[in-house]
């Protein structure tokens, strides 16, 4: 193709872009809706904590923030963090680099493996590590008792929830690493073997500092991930009376009366932090170029491994067996078992907690019920208004498409907790009052997951030509007309993984949950919240290995369609 007709073709995109939305009134109804559900709640947020529960400005929220305790519990939070992320990254970077850069064999079915870890519910980690290692009951303690005369191991510590939470962590530091692996120009690594650099020093000093971004997006993202991550907080933490910002955030909406208004004074100090890690990562990344790909194609250089590579693959195995296969296999264990510190045995087998979560208990129905409701409700909220913010972000350039893309993506650099306290401020109270309801659950999930299907909707509209949609327009085609014929069959493998993403998101959410439900609203991962709460041990596992398999297939349905329609998740 000539210069000429790329310039033709990316200008007739730019004049059929001008025209979508084509009035003034769809800008307003795509920012109105992004403002209603992103910015108002931030905006409460930010007020709510100046106010008392009567209205009234006051700065005692701000006092009280900074007492010994609540110093004590974001020294916890930021400590809890700091040692989640120093443990998870390793371990997600060490993986990535062997599939990514090595000739292990079996890289596919790692990579697959891990993958599926990173979709697994938040209580997953959390229950099978305390199964496995409860200070009293647990199996491994068990098993070790008899042989070294004591019981080693306590979850309910700090470094067992560190631990638990690493291992559902790593995954995310995995993905991203290793897609910046594959990115790097062998022909850099092959100039510093010929200087004759060691493998090491190719690592250490070319490698390396070249996927220096993606360690760094790792380290922030993980840091803001273990600000609102809940399931090991609630299930390790509070037993042990160590509490975090979640797990105490929770604990002060739950109280009574429940202290909204001191939990988003909260709220904003941890906010202030996540704002300065993604400034802090900003500036790190100006300082120079990161630049390999120069429009030529090539193959990542593989490291060979000679007789390393069982090592590799042992390491490979041990990690996927602690962050997978045995947190698996332990839950149903438990799932079917009448004791679940009794064994595997036929005597203590039974199938009546899968029974019971089927149909003999009202809770777990309705809160199946509630969870399909609120995914397939969420699922067309974030499509509908997500494709068209896709389209204005992906084909104009003006301040209008800047604006709608941050917003759109605000919600993903705010830590789940923060965002949920500012949705309870900004509908609890008029012109809107939703608390209490499955709506205030929609809006939350709508603002918190719009960003998963702006995302790769956007991707896949930079892959087709814009020269079709003018084609369209010349022939007298409208805008919605051109969308629904012209743009959706080019993109239904996209929004059907990215249909999938959002559905399995709402399945395994809990953080928003926890702090948003009332009774009859509650969702199974709640139910299965409130189940663990009650002791009721075996019926938990029960509802849990249900949605982690539910997830894993949904997930492995997603990733089948899009490995065949060229789409990279």
């Amino acid at each position: 193709m000539t210069e000429t007709a790329i310039t033709d073709t990316r200008s007739s995109a730019t004049r059929f872009a001008a025209q979508m939305p084509r009035s003034l009134p769809g800008y307003i109804l795509l920012f109105a809706i992004l403002a209603g559900t992103v910015l108002y709640p931030m905006y409460w947020l930010a007020i709510g904590s100046f106010r008392t529960e009567w209205g009234d400005w006051t700065l005692e929220h701000y006092r009280e923030v900074f007492t010994p305790f609540y110093l004590q519990v974001m020294a916890n939070t930021m400590l809890y963090a700091a040692a989640t992320v120093a443990i998870a990254v390793p371990l997600g970077g060490s993986l990535a680099w062997l599939v990514a850069r090595t000739d292990m064999p079996g890289r596919g079915v790692v990579k697959a493996l891990v993958t599926i870890t990173f979709v697994m519910p938040p209580l997953f980690h959390a229950l099978a590590f305390v199964f496995l290692f409860q200070p009293q009951a647990g199996i491994v303690n068990n098993l070790l008792e008899p042989v070294i005369g004591l019981r080693p191991f306590n979850i309910f510590s700090f470094e067992g929830m560190v631990i638990a939470t690493a291992f559902g962590l790593f995954p995310q530091a995995f993905l991203l690493i290793e897609a910046a692996l594959r990115g790097v120009d062998p022909s850099l690594e092959e100039a510093a073997s010929a200087s004759g650099a060691s493998q090491l020093r190719i690592l250490r000093t070319v490698v390396l500092p070249l996927v220096t971004p993606a360690i760094l997006t790792s380290v922030v993202l993980g840091l803001i991930e273990v600000l609102a991550v809940f399931g090991p907080p609630a299930v390790i933490g509070v037993p042990a009376k160590i509490f975090v910002m979640s797990s105490q955030v929770y604990i002060e909406l739950t109280s009574a009366p429940p202290r909204i208004e001191f939990s988003a004074a909260l709220a904003v100090l941890f906010l202030q932090i996540a704002i300065l890690l993604l400034v802090l990562q900003e500036v790190l990344l100006r300082r120079r170029s990161y630049v390999t790909i120069i429009g030529k194609g090539f193959r990542p250089r593989l490291t060979r491994l000679r007789g390393w590579r069982w090592c590799a693959i042992g390491y490979c195995t041990l990690i996927v067996l602690i962050g997978l296969v045995i947190p698996t296999l332990i839950l149903m264990l438990v799932s079917v078992s009448k004791v679940w510190a009794g064994g595997l045995s036929f005597d203590n087998f039974t199938l009546q907690y899968y029974l019971e979560a089927i149909r003999g208990d009202a809770r777990a129905a309705t809160g199946l019920t509630n969870t399909l409701l609120l995914a397939f409700a969420t699922l067309a909220a974030t499509l509908a208004v997500g494709l068209p913010v896709a389209w204005i972000v992906t084909r104009q350039r003006g301040l209008g498409a800047k604006v709608l893309r941050f917003v759109a993506f605000l919600p993903f650099s705010i830590p789940a907790v923060i965002f949920t306290v500012g949705v309870i401020l900004a509908f609890i109270n008029p012109p809107v009052v939703l608390y209490g309801t499955l709506a205030i659950i929609l809006v939350c999930y709508f603002g918190r997951f719009l960003p998963l299907a702006v995302q790769p909707l956007s991707d896949s509209l930079r892959q087709i030509d814009g020269s079709l949609e003018e084609a369209a327009r010349v022939v007298g085609s409208g805008s919605v007309r051109t969308m629904i014929w012209i743009v959706m069959p080019l993109l239904k493998f996209a929004v059907f993984s990215t249909s999938v993403m959002i559905f399995v998101a709402c399945v395994r959410e809990i953080v928003s949950i926890a702090l948003l439900y009332s009774p009859g609203t509650e969702t199974l991962m709640m139910t299965a919240m409130i189940y663990w709460e009650e002791g009721q041990i075996q019926l938990t596992a029960a509802i849990v290995v249900f949605i982690l398999f539910a997830v894993a297939v949904f997930y492995g349905i997603s990733r089948l369609v899009g490995s065949r329609s060229g789409i990279r998740g």
